[in-house]
């Protein structure tokens, strides 16, 4: 903002100022006993949310013992499970003070002296708000960056990097390379000539540049999507710039996201998840300056839904359905603005719709779409996700909190607009959990990647109200976002990078093969066909392995697909293949992008991998 409008901003401060303090009476000054009472009540606040912390850490263990399949590794992960019963809260003493803890807290509060009128920062940059914008990010850069290229891609990232693999081979992207087939829903993703048709283009146009610019490789793969993902941080404080008019809600949003495992996970694929995010984040800066009248509202809208149709169909329509219901609830007299632009929109994408319709979606997962039981057990799940992953339970009741002291002492924005920003972000949120459970073919969290930079800017206007309050309030909301994260078993698995799987079986038959054998793999061949020149079969392509006669080598891994197990034991029981055990924990989805099922850690206890050989060729493994 210009000098001249922060010198009008603040004047009228100071005009409000002295109105409410002709109308109201002054705060009394504070004494040395107030002083002395204060900074007694914040090393209170401290030993009481240590004692919280511990209650939940100490809860945890007894929470994995019946959520095996729903537990993570180390950490204060109860704070946002969802799964936990109120009785196992209750059986810790700790967390019996941590409650009175909290209530004394409400009740010094509620009864000390405060200001009146608790004004919002103005859009007016300081030098603690450029610091601050940087170090998010730097600290983001540094996070994203950090080992990209070190584990292998995993089975769906391989997917992604194959099919792009295709782009530069032939101009389009298709679901083989004449070698090998790259499906994982047998053959329902292609059209003709194998031209892929189940995703839109966008994504692996962007890795194929990738490819051009830092060569074919593992870094290459997922450096596009760590660079959107690093551009959605600065468009994640653009974008609560623009709803909430206040710096410190902007810096509190990026910051959020950007220590969010989920999004870290998500950005570091092989995937269109972060240009999910990085576009979504456009398009609704876009409609908010159309609803404002500002300039730059057209062009954005457009180009930004225009943009997230080609990277995913189905979240244009989420927007676009999220906007119009917005419209129609705070911005009526500008429904004909919106309608130009959809009308934009649906022109521009109607050639691909009437193409994309052709897709046999129906064969694989009809069962499932639009099914009431299993929508809503997706509905659940997603909320338990949202929980977990982007906003603990623990902070649910905050915004009645901080509605109570914006009635009481009248904490203000720069515009009156939170109300508005409010209830367009919270619509956003509903419209993708809704619209996503009928249609999803299970409840994933990456198919919420475009809420989690909405989740952020949620927690930073929260965090920052609450820091004009106390500061030590919000450092505690900060501490429970954080600590309820497996933030720690992220940056560990930086530190000490995990042994997987597929790394292991990859290194072997690299090792130990010639590039005419024949593989058959029950689950990760994708990867295999990524890193290796064999020709392999297996997995969810769907081809004919009764064709095929006894293959060089046989990968059965613990997560099985029947389609491939009957003939694959088949060949083993008929005695012509050696086992051969490679001393790697065979874990079933390795770096997956599900903080649940992503493997932060070499689990030493699982069982090891073994592969099969023919014995016409014998092999030995050298122990490690």
């Amino acid at each position: 903002m210009k000098l001249r409008e922060c010198v009008a901003f603040q004047r009228q401060v100071d005009f409000r100022t002295t109105d409410m303090s002709a109308v109201l009476p002054a705060p009394a000054s504070t004494s040395p006993e107030q002083t002395q009472e204060h900074r007694r009540f914040v090393w209170l606040f401290a030993f009481v949310c240590l004692a919280g912390m511990h209650a939940f850490w100490a809860t945890n263990g007894l929470i994995d013992q019946f959520y095996q399949s729903h537990c993570y590794v180390g950490g204060f992960r109860l704070l946002g499970s969802p799964t936990a019963s109120y009785t196992e809260f209750f059986l810790h003493i700790d967390f019996i003070l941590f409650l009175v803890g909290a209530i004394w807290l409400a009740h010094y509060r509620w009864t000390c002296q405060r200001p009146l009128v608790i004004e919002q920062e103005s859009t007016c940059w300081t030098t603690g708000h450029r610091w601050g914008l940087a170090s998010v990010m730097a600290l983001g850069a540094g996070l994203l960056l950090w080992e990209l290229g070190g584990p292998d891609l995993w089975q769906d990232e391989a997917q992604s990097a194959l099919i792009s693999r295709t782009v530069l081979q032939t101009g389009v992207p298709r679901g083989t390379d004449g070698l090998n087939y790259f499906s994982q829903e047998y053959g329902a993703e292609y059209a003709e000539n194998h031209l892929w048709r189940w995703h839109t283009w966008l994504p692996f146009y962007i890795v194929a540049g990738s490819y051009e610019l830092l060569g074919d490789n593992t870094f290459a793969s997922r450096f596009p999507g760590a660079l959107l993902g690093w551009i959605s941080i600065w468009l994640t404080y653009q974008a609560a710039m623009e709803l909430w008019k206040d710096r410190r809600s902007a810096l509190c949003a990026a910051g959020m996201l950007t220590v969010c495992v989920a999004f870290l996970l998500l950005s570091r694929q092989c995937r269109y998840y972060s240009a999910l995010m990085c576009f979504t984040l456009m398009s609704l800066i876009g409609y908010w300056r159309l609803m404002r009248s500002e300039r730059g509202g057209y062009w954005l809208l457009i180009s930004g839904m225009t943009l997230l149709f080609h990277t995913h169909y189905v979240y244009t329509a989420i927007c676009g359905a999220a906007f119009i219901v917005d419209c129609a609830i705070s911005h009526r007299p500008r429904w004909k603005p919106l309608a130009i632009s959809a009308s934009w929109v649906v022109v521009l994408a109607l050639p691909w719709v009437i193409w994309f319709v052709q897709m046999k979606y129906g064969d694989r997962y009809g069962d499932r779409t639009f099914n009431v039981m299993e929508s809503w057990e997706d509905l659940e799940e997603f909320m338990r996700q949202i929980a977990a992953d982007m906003v603990p339970f623990l902070l649910w009741p905050i915004p009645l909190g901080l509605w109570y002291f914006r009635r009481k002492f009248g904490i203000r924005t720069a515009d009156q607009s939170h109300v508005g920003a409010g209830v367009l972000l919270l619509v956003l949120v509903v419209m993708h959990v809704l619209m996503l459970a009928p249609i999803v073919p299970s409840a994933y969290t990456r198919y919420l990647a475009p809420i989690l930079p909405l989740a952020a800017m949620l927690l930073g206007r929260w965090i920052a109200d609450a820091s004009r309050i106390h500061s030590a309030i919000a450092a505690w909301m900060v501490a429970v976002v954080v600590l309820s994260s497996p933030l720690a078993d992220f940056v560990k698995e930086q530190m000490q990078p995990v042994i997987s799987p597929g790394l292991a079986i990859r290194e072997y038959l690299k090792a130990h093969s010639s590039p005419d054998d024949i593989i058959v793999a029950s689950y990760g061949d994708l990867p295999l066909k990524y890193y290796l020149p064999n020709r392999i079969m297996g997995g969810l392509t769907g081809e004919d392995l009764s064709q095929v006669e006894a293959p060089e080598w046989i990968i059965t891994r613990r997560y099985r697909h029947k389609a491939v197990d009957t003939r694959l034991m088949q060949w083993i029981w008929r005695g012509h293949y050696q086992p051969i055990e490679i001393p790697v924990p065979d874990t079933r989805f390795e770096f997956r992008e599900e903080p649940r099922a992503h493997l932060f850690t070499t689990d030493w206890n699982d069982k090891n991998v073994i592969i099969f050989r023919r014995i016409d060729k014998p092999a030995t493994v050298t122990q490690r």
